[in-house]
């Protein structure tokens, strides 16, 4: 699991962090810890979302925010 990472989501301030190995360039799904729960994250052309529609709770722009956030922390 690597560090705990920030972004600042419509002025709150949101943690998260990456499971698993550290993404690459060819990395399509992302799995993180939110709020305590693990989330996988899916890549389709330039946007992020849910694996599954489950947590309909969550904003999705939000789960957006955090995979360009990770792309842009890892550069691909």
């Amino acid at each position: 699991m690597s560090l705990p990472l920030r972004i600042t989501y419509k002025d709150t301030d949101i943690n998260f962090s990456i499971l698993g190995e550290k993404p690459s360039s060819n990395t399509n799904e992302i799995n993180i810890l939110l709020h305590g729960k693990e989330l996988k994250l899916i890549r389709s052309d330039k946007t992020w979302d849910l694996s599954d529609t489950e947590e309909e709770s969550l904003d999705r722009e939000l789960i957006n925010a955090i995979g360009k956030a990770i792309s842009l922390r890892y550069r691909f």
